[in-house]
């Protein structure tokens, strides 16, 4: 099971405190966190099969992180879900825009939950497609 937990704005000195696991098949490569050489701006651990990553964050302190709903009678989605992470890292659009944007192709990927945030705004969000709400989080423990 794929977890993350994560503190919004609970320490003066750290505005985001996550934590998370992955959890995937072992015969799935990836990479630790790194700099990314295609995305320089980027800095995350990377599965190496598609090339997305679950866990990152970019230059600007915008971060993302996103865990898997597995469904056995799902099909399989048309897109890879790291990719979510990674065009969530590069865009220019404003946050809220962006998940909009992600609302209107959830449909193009398996089961997810994804949060990602700006860490000088403090703006935080979450998505699922399995729920189909934005959901704006406030300060605290999630």
């Amino acid at each position: 099971m794929c977890l993350i937990a994560f503190a919004l704005n609970q320490h003066p000195d750290y505005p985001l405190i996550l934590i998370a696991n992955r959890d995937e098949f072992f015969d799935r490569p990836t990479e630790p966190l790194h700099q990314w050489q295609d995305h320089p701006h980027i800095y995350g651990g990377r599965d190496l099969e598609a090339k997305g990553t679950w866990l990152a964050i970019n230059r600007n302190g915008r971060w993302a992180a996103l865990t898997n709903f597995r469904d056995p009678q799902q099909t399989t989605g048309s897109i890879s879900r790291g990719n979510i992470v990674l065009d969530c890292l590069n865009t220019e659009l404003a946050l809220p825009k962006w998940f909009e944007q992600l609302q209107q192709n959830a449909q193009d990927y398996s089961g997810f939950n994804f949060v990602a945030g700006e860490v000088q705004t403090g703006q935080c969000l979450y998505y699922s497609n399995k729920d189909s709400s934005i959901r704006q989080l406030s300060p605290g423990f999630h």
